[in-house]
């Protein structure tokens, strides 16, 4: 299915002037000039943010509500090309998901995802060999798509930017996973990312020392589907936003405060005013109507 999947590509829709060649799964010439459709009937509502931190800027978002794409990237600023790699990232995501054939069973749709997370890798493998580049960055990354009557949220993540949802008649819920372990009561670390490294093996995680172990799935991309409906609520955040030590921490309680807000700008404004992390900070907040 994936050799299809991009069959629907059309550079004139993709925003960047490097639409092939990059990655090395370049997409395929496409005669259509029509502009790809939501893959849902749902109606999306979204307003999003980026703050730097003094002398950093190393965030960035994606709020495509036209499409139905989002995401959150933050570069890890202990490597040079901490900004240039969330840039990267933001947009072979984007690139990738606007070039896509729409996906006909969940399968294709956390396949289509796994496209771009090895797109972006195949890309930083190749800056790193061309020109010694460094640069990785967090994904947090989510489509819409309607598959057989129901609506899903697919979302993809590398390392600890959030996911929060939020709906008429509960709290807000933390859906993915914060890949570091820094609710472990232990210096910061991210144990998955998007870059031009090696990816973790289960060998490479059996030899650690008890002191440095987390759970397995924090090593490896998190893909998942959550349906979803008129009056959900979510946000792709930053940990800006969401915090690390236990200061820090927005708790769920005012991630649903959050989204309680009237519109997807005052949901962003509320959790910048809030978020008590000094570092960039960057979140795209998504109202679903009908």
């Amino acid at each position: 299915w994936l050799k299809h999947a991009i069959a629907n590509y059309n550079p004139e829709d993709v925003p960047s002037d490097k639409v092939t060649g990059e990655t090395g799964v370049p997409l395929p010439e496409h005669e259509a000039s029509t502009t790809r459709e939501r893959w849902t009937k749902l109606s999306f509502q979204s307003s999003s943010a980026e703050e730097a931190d003094e002398g950093h800027g190393h965030d960035r978002v994606l709020d495509d509500s036209e499409r139905g794409i989002w995401g959150a990237f933050d570069g890890v600023s202990s490597v040079k090309g901490a900004a240039e790699a969330a840039e990267i990232t933001k947009r072979i995501f984007h690139e990738t998901l606007l070039g896509a054939a729409k996906p006909t069973s969940l399968e294709q749709a956390k396949q289509l995802m796994e496209l771009a997370f090895a797109r972006a890798r195949t890309e930083f493998r190749r800056l790193d060999r061309d020109e010694d580049f460094e640069g990785s960055t967090t994904a947090n990354v989510s489509f819409a798509v309607e598959i057989d009557g129901q609506d899903y949220l697919i979302i993809g993540n590398a390392g600890d930017s959030v996911c929060y949802k939020t709906d008429e008649m509960e709290g807000a819920k933390l859906l993915t996973t914060e890949q570091s372990n820094a609710a472990h009561g232990m210096p910061h670390v991210i144990f998955n990312s998007v870059g031009p490294y090696a990816r973790w093996t289960q060998a490479d995680i059996d030899r650690l020392p008890e002191n440095r172990k987390v759970p397995d799935h924090y090593y490896f991309d998190e893909i998942i589907a959550v349906p979803v409906k008129p009056g959900d609520r979510f946000v792709h955040a930053t940990d800006g936003i969401s915090g690390d030590e236990d200061a820090e921490r927005l708790s769920e309680q005012e991630f649903a405060e959050g989204l309680r807000q009237g519109t997807p700008q005052q949901s962003v404004g509320w959790l910048f005013a809030v978020s008590r992390k000094d570092d960039d900070k960057a979140a795209v907040a998504v109202h679903i109507g009908r």
